[in-house]
This record gives structure tokens, C-alpha cells and sequence, in this order.
């Protein structure tokens, strides 16, 4: 992986060190002034507990391992807690770069930046963050109180302290996730649903989700959801996935706030379960009840789709086609569904 030559000297009193996520760098690679050397993804959480600036360059387009990508979310600021945290894609950064920063006045500490490891991407860094590296001013001679006149009584009364500010609303998959009293398990790794081994193409497109974590609703419910291209983004392409009676259950959680995915024979989550009658789901959705009888199989923004003796018809309301099998319909959403 190339690296940046980009000099930038740092304040002499500043700690920095510039750390590749794996690989080895370029002979005489620098950042910042620090020479760049590489750190396996295990030994980065140690590495980010060292006081000063620390850059973390990662392999291009942000593909790091999900220890190490745990490990930049949970080290970044945890060192020291009253340093504000930052999270921004600088335009300097071009479209893959990603900033995580402290900063306490004019001082760097605690700084780590993830972001991909192309040379333009890394000289743009070093401009970004040249000015974090400034020495924090000489802190002023405290001037000593005069005595106060004999009898006086000299309180010191604090201002109260400001209420934290709100956590930001959760947006994109994970408002959905929140609409149905869901949370992801973001310390352990999902797993395959049994039932899905028994397709193999709908198998196959969600062992390609770059990241997979457990999920549990509050009233027990328990899910995999299935990240592309991770669980990380708003923009992500989200699908959750639990075993069912019958069957299994998708909800498209990207496709919020249209309700989107494949019913479940149990109760209602956020689709309408298949022992609902597709007729009145069909007229809410797409004005017209389907023709002929069905068991409810799956929705989508503009068609209901309904099975009959195995085989699956998409209904949008003027016309009904024919999918195929439920294997097939099954693999044909799934794999759409992770697309867009």
C-alpha cells in the first residue's frame, strides 16, 4: 500500500505515531512527520491507549477487520472521556475518508483517524490535521486571591454543570430498528438461521454481508441482521433474519419507512403475518385485492406477493406474475434486497 510523503512537522513537544492497519508500509513513509509503521489489528487497541496523536491508516475503502473497527470506535476518545468527540467526512478527505477525533482546546491528544490508504487520501489527512498538532498555549500565572477583610465569608459557588446533549435520533436502518424496540449485539457475531440452509442461493447472498449481528426485540424476538456492506453506516443495506414455524421471516430494514420483506407465520413485528388474508394488506397497498385465493408471502414498495401450492405470484395491482418457487422467490428478494 502506497503511503504519503506529506511533511507536516508536529509541535516537538507532541507525541505522534502513524500506525498502518496491517501490511507493511513504503520504505521512508511518513505522516505527519512520524514515520509509518505497522500494527496488526489485535495489537491496535494497545496502540491507541498511547497519549498524543495517533493515525490510523487502514487498507482502501475502509475494509477493516471488525476487531479492529471495534477497537477505533471503543479507544478513540475512552482514553479521556472530557475530550469531545468528533466524528466527520472532511471534503478534504475525498468520499472515503473518515475522521474519529478528540480534542481539548488547542492541544491533540488522544486524536485517531481511520481512512483509507491511498496517497492522494493521505496527504489530505496531513493538512486536515496539521492544525491539531499545535502546541497548546503556556497556561497563565494563576494570580493569588487577596485575603478577604476580617468577618467576610467568601463563598465559591460553581455553576451548575450543562445538561449532556440529547444522543443524536437514530436515522436511516436504524430508525426502523429503534420502531420496533430492537438492539444490535455489536459484541458478538450473528448467526446463520437454520432454515436458511435449506436455500442455498438465499444462503449464499447473506454469507457475502459484511458484518452480521445478533438482535432481540423486547418482547424476546431473536434476529440476525445482516449488514452490506456493515452495521456501521446509515446508508447500509440491512436484513433481519429469524427462524419461524414455517418458515423465515426478512424484514428489508433499509427500505423504512415502506415495510418491506418476508412475512412470518408468528406475530407481528413489522410485516403483517402470512396467516393475515392478503386481500385487505393488497387493497392498502396497491388498491386492489389479488385475484383468486393465497397465503400472504412477502411485500414489497409497489406489489404484494401471495403463494399458492408452492408457488409464488407477484400481485401490483393490475397484474399478477408468476416468481416460481418459494426457494426461487426467496433467493431473487434477497439478493435484491441486499443490492438496493
Amino acid at each position: 500500500m502506497a503511503a504519503s510523503t506529506e511533511a507536516s512537522t508536529p509541535s516537538p513537544g507532541l507525541a505522534v505515531q502513524a500506525l498502518q492497519l496491517g501490511g507493511h508500509p513504503a520504505p521512508g513513509a511518513t505522516l505527519l512527520g512520524a514515520p509509518l509503521r505497522s500494527v496488526a489489528p489485535e495489537g491496535l487497541a494497545a496502540a491507541l491507549a498511547v497519549p498524543g496523536l495517533t493515525v490510523v491508516v487502514a487498507g482502501t475503502g475502509l475494509q477493516l477487520p471488525s476487531t479492529a473497527a471495534d477497537a477505533l470506535a471503543a479507544q478513540a476518545v475512552s482514553p479521556l472521556p472530557a475530550i469531545p468527540a468528533r466524528i466527520a467526512a472532511d471534503p478534504a478527505l475525498g468520499p472515503r475518508g473518515r475522521l474519529v477525533y478528540g480534542v481539548a482546546h488547542t492541544t491533540a491528544a488522544g486524536v485517531v483517524v481511520g481512512l483509507p490508504g491511498d496517497p492522494a487520501v493521505l496527504s489530505a489527512a496531513a493538512t486536515v490535521l496539521a492544525p491539531l498538532t499545535a502546541a497548546a498555549p503556556a497556561p497563565a500565572a494563576a494570580a493569588v486571591p487577596a485575603a478577604p477583610p476580617a468577618g467576610v465569608q467568601v463563598l465559591d459557588i460553581q455553576p451548575a454543570a450543562a445538561a449532556p446533549a440529547p444522543p443524536p435520533a437514530p436515522r436511516g436502518w436504524e430508525a426502523a430498528l429503534a420502531h420496533i424496540g430492537a438492539t444490535v449485539d455489536r459484541g458478538a457475531w450473528g448467526p446463520m438461521p437454520e432454515a436458511v440452509h435449506r436455500f442455498a442461493p438465499v444462503r449464499d447472498v447473506l454469507e457475502r454481508a459484511g458484518e452480521r449481528r445478533p438482535v432481540q426485540d423486547d418482547h424476546g424476538r431473536r434476529w440476525t441482521a445482516f449488514g452490506f456492506p456493515d452495521l456501521r453506516r446509515a446508508g447500509s443495506k440491512v436484513l433481519l433474519v429469524r427462524e419461524t414455524d414455517a418458515l423465515i421471516e426478512i424484514i428489508a430494514l433499509h427500505r423504512a419507512p415502506a415495510r418491506v420483506g418476508v412475512c412470518g407465520d408468528r406475530d407481528e413485528a413489522w410485516l403483517p403475518p402470512s396467516s393475515r388474508d392478503p386481500g385487505p394488506v393488497s387493497v392498502e397497498l396497491v388498491g386492489a385485492r389479488p385475484p383468486g385465493w393465497g397465503r400472504l408471502f412477502a411485500l414489497e414498495g409497489d406489489a404484494v406477493y401471495v403463494e399458492r401450492d408452492g408457488r409464488i405470484h407477484r400481485w401490483d395491482g393490475r397484474r399478477e406474475t408468476p416468481v416460481g418457487t418459494i426457494g426461487q422467490a426467496l433467493a431473487s428478494l434477497v439478493l435484491r434486497w441486499s443490492q438496493r
